[in-house]
Parts: structure tokens; C-alpha cells; sequence
């Protein structure tokens, strides 16, 4: 490391003789200028870069699978093996079709992530996602309250989940940090949610992975 820093200083020291010491320094020791990373995409068997002519998905994959590769380098350097792995994401695959999204999410998995996601239609239904837990959030406009559903994803099967413990002897700890509702409303069912009778995993039009919206906000937290 020693060596390293001062061939930075000798380096800047003759590419700018005219610099003070204090400003050759301060780029020298800058580490944001070290290194530079380059992120590329195989198109047409050959790479191009990633900030080329591509969709708004194929960006997005970009950007995020690197992302989830380095979040899972740094967490591979934790001393404790059962120290939490988060990653907390927040609509991250708007503008990805279906099958790119169940592979992104499977690559979640293969990275041993624990992922906290939000978002408006996902359910991650997947076959590549082996178990998630789903808060479903639904509102209904001029109604001062949201009621929250809890389902469970198993890698097969989506089914509801089971209703915390009430009776103030602490909920078992699958339930900690879930509010789970009582049985939805009708308008869930009307709306084409999951009550509606359709194929769990499966909006009504026959997409997989995510729900049909209705005349109310729905939000899906899963982990």
C-alpha cells in the first residue's frame, strides 16, 4: 500500500510540476481516482457498454446485478456467519419484463441475500425464489386506515399466512414484524386479488409473478 501511494504522489507530482504540494497531495490520495470500473453487456456476441442504446430494463439489469455481486462480496467478509446479508430495494425492476425479473431474483437467492423489496405490483411469485414472506397493503380512498394481508410464497405455492398471536404472549418469531389483517375486504376480491379465486402467483390475465391493481393502492413487501 506504502509503494502504491507513492507512485500516486510521483505520478501527480510530474504531471502537474506547476500545483502546489498540498494540491498534489490531495489528488493523489483522491481514491476515487484510482480505479475505474466499466460496466458492460454481451449484444450481438460482443460487449458493448451498459450506458449504450438498450431498454429502460436491460439498464436496469445493468446497473443491479453488479450491485447485488459487490453487496454480496462485502457480506462474504463478515466474521460472524450469521451476521444479516440486507439489501433493501424500492420498485427495482420497473420496466423489466417477467422472465428477466425471475432470473434476477433467483440470482438474489444465489447470492444468499436477505432482501427487504417494495412494490406496487410485484409479488416475486417465482418459481426461482424458493420462500418469501408478502405484507400485502391495500387502501381504500377517504378510508383513514390500510389493511394489511399476509401470504406466503413456498417456491410452488402462494397461500395466506398464518394470523399472529393476539393474545399478548408474543407472536412466534416467523410473525415478528408483520401486522397481518383479518379477511380482506370485497373490494380486494373485485379488484382481481388473490381472493378473487384466480391461480395463486398468477394475475387474472395470465401474468406470472405479479397482481392486477383495483380502485385501491396495493403495495407488496416481501422478504
Amino acid at each position: 500500500m506504502g509503494e502504491f501511494l507513492q507512485a500516486q504522489i510521483a505520478r501527480h507530482q510530474s504531471d502537474d510540476i506547476s500545483a502546489g504540494r498540498l494540491e498534489q497531495l490531495t489528488a493523489a490520495l483522491d481514491h476515487r481516482g484510482w480505479h475505474e470500473f466499466g460496466i458492460e453487456r454481451q449484444q450481438h456476441g460482443q460487449w458493448v457498454p451498459a450506458t449504450g442504446p438498450a431498454s429502460g430494463g436491460e439498464r436496469v439489469l445493468a446497473v443491479s446485478v453488479p450491485l447485488f455481486a459487490a453487496a454480496s462480496s462485502h457480506y462474504a467478509t463478515a466474521t460472524n456467519p450469521h451476521a444479516p446479508r440486507l439489501v433493501t430495494l424500492d420498485e427495482a425492476f420497473a420496466g423489466v419484463d417477467d422472465d428477466s425479473r425471475a432470473k434476477c431474483l433467483g440470482l438474489l437467492h444465489a447470492f444468499d441475500l436477505d432482501v427487504v423489496m417494495t412494490s406496487e405490483r410485484e409479488w416475486a411469485c417465482y418459481p426461482q425464489v424458493p420462500g418469501i414472506a408478502i405484507a400485502q397493503l391495500s387502501r381504500i380512498d377517504e378510508v383513514a386506515a390500510v389493511l394489511v394481508t399476509r401470504w406466503e410464497w413456498d417456491g410452488t405455492t402462494r397461500g395466506r399466512g398464518e394470523e399472529p398471536d393476539r393474545t399478548g404472549g408474543g407472536a412466534p418469531e416467523s410473525d415478528r414484524g408483520y401486522s397481518v389483517s383479518q379477511e380482506p375486504p370485497q373490494d380486494m376480491a373485485r379488484a382481481g386479488g388473490p381472493e378473487a379465486g384466480g391461480e395463486p402467483g398468477r394475475e387474472p390475465g395470465g401474468e406470472s409473478g405479479r397482481e392486477s391493481g383495483g380502485d385501491f393502492g396495493q403495495e407488496s413487501l416481501w422478504t
